[in-house]
């Protein structure tokens, strides 16, 4: 079975679609219209999808289409359930991995900005045919909902989402039409004006892109994706510096919006200011959770201590900057120091003791860094960071959360932790998915270098 959105990131008023081939999971299709299907969040939260359609091709194939009952929650990772559910279900509802063929649970996660448009309750599902495929129930399986402009002639989801099955042909100058057409509409998003800017930037037309993306930024001035495709231009230029800007205005812009803190995060990780890299890194982790981006920072962060962090029998240091101090560091004659020399004041104290860099060691040097950090210097080098592995602390579930936070890193490590603190573990995974527990990175504690 197929499972669209195929993007793990969705809006907030998401439309999905299930798609079966063969007679076994096209008994399922079917079953839905006398059976529950709904989505629940992490904390439990449940919310019913309402079938739209069921859609039949010539070639054995079925789709179900589905509208959520409410708007679903900012920010939260939903799974997909049946009412009822067989065995064979749960393994069919899982994601085969393309590589590894390994199935996975299935969810989605919304974004971070509550800009839900509600669609027309007199909802028509039409096809539109190709030279390749129809878009419906069709080989590639993009069922394009279109409302007729009789009946909603002002929503502009259905012609926005023509325009994405078309991007993901590679048929930019068809998508381009379509969208410069979309901007017309009333109340649409940031994301027409980053769509039709990537398929300018996908046919070679990086100028026009950024002029799109400058022009959405004036009409949606918080749009942090907008800045984040500005930058991604620069950055396939190789013009690290300008992305770099970019990418810290969409920060301004959204603090809650995580691609731009993943870019930077990659960008420092590499640079020679990897306390930058680690911070930017671990606040993207929080903003967007359970994401092969999210695995591939895990990574990231543990090589990135492993490889900054010297210990010896003699002499240990760190490496995660080169501190450069001039004559503006000095006010009122007294000497303000970089946050990379606080960091690296606290946290080699962690170090003392230690044999070898690990998550169990890491995961000490850290708790040892935010005890001395909270001492006295969190008052003139606050960080939205470093507040939450406060908070975490105070709760008890920070060594925790640093095994979680490395665990892609150091998997033989967080196994053997997993394994014998067990009762920890679940106790931290309840705090975590508890929303009064969420990270929030607003416009006054936002951490921008």
């Amino acid at each position: 079975m197929k499972f669209y959105p195929m993007e793990k990131m969705i809006s907030q008023n998401a439309m999905f679609v299930i798609e079966a081939s063969g007679t076994r999971t096209m008994e399922t299709i079917s079953s839905f219209k006398n059976r529950i299907v709904y989505l629940q969040s992490e904390s439990g939260d449940i919310v019913t999808l309402a079938l739209q359609e069921v859609l039949y091709s010539k070639k054995n194939l079925a789709q179900a289409i589905f509208k959520p009952t409410r708007p679903l929650q900012p920010k939260t990772t939903y799974f997909l359930k049946y009412e009822n559910q067989t065995e064979q279900e749960t393994i069919d509802i899982k994601k085969r991995h393309q590589t590894s063929h390994k199935r996975k649970k299935l969810y989605w996660i919304t974004n971070a900005t509550a800009d839900v448009i509600e669609s027309s309750s007199n909802l028509k599902i039409t096809y539109t045919k190709s030279r390749v495929t129809e878009f419906g129930c069709g080989p590639l399986a993009f069922a394009i909902l279109e409302e007729c402009e009789k009946l909603d002639p002002k929503n502009f989801l259905y012609p926005y989402e023509k325009a994405f099955a078309y991007v993901k042909k590679k048929e930019y100058d068809k998508a381009i039409k379509i969208l410069k057409k979309t901007l017309k509409y009333e109340n649409i998003n940031s994301q027409v004006y980053q769509m039709l800017g990537n398929a300018y930037s996908y046919s070679g037309k990086e100028k026009k892109a950024i002029k799109t993306y400058e022009k959405g930024m004036e009409k949606f001035p918080n749009a942090g994706n907008l800045h984040l495709e500005k930058g991604n231009v620069f950055w396939f230029k190789e013009d690290y510096n300008e992305a770099a800007i970019n990418y810290r205005k969409g920060i301004e812009a959204d603090p809650m919006f995580p691609s731009n803190y993943y870019r930077l995060a990659l960008l420092y990780l590499s640079s020679s200011d990897k306390l930058s890299g680690l911070i930017y890194a671990e606040i993207f982790m929080n903003l967007e959770r359970t994401t092969q981006r999210t695995k591939e920072m895990s990574k990231l962060i543990y090589d990135t201590y492993k490889g900054a962090i010297t210990l010896g029998e003699e002499e240990s240091s760190i490496d995660f900057c080169e501190i450069v101090m001039d004559v503006k560091d000095l006010e009122n004659g007294e000497l303000t120091l970089p946050l990379c020399a606080i960091y690296g004041k606290h946290f080699i104290l962690g170090m003392l003791g230690m044999k070898e860099v690990n998550s169990e060691t890491i995961a000490k040097m850290r708790a040892s860094f935010i005890e001395h950090f909270f001492e006295e210097d969190y008052k003139k080098y606050s960080n939205v960071l470093f507040d939450y592995h406060k908070k975490l602390a105070d709760a008890g579930m920070l060594e925790a959360y640093t095994y979680y936070i490395l665990q892609i890193g150091d998997a033989h490590g967080y196994e053997e932790w997993s394994t014998s603190h067990e009762k920890e573990l679940n106790a931290f995974f309840d705090w975590y998915v508890t929303k009064d527990n969420y990270m929030e990175v607003t416009k006054k504690n936002m951490f921008i270098n």
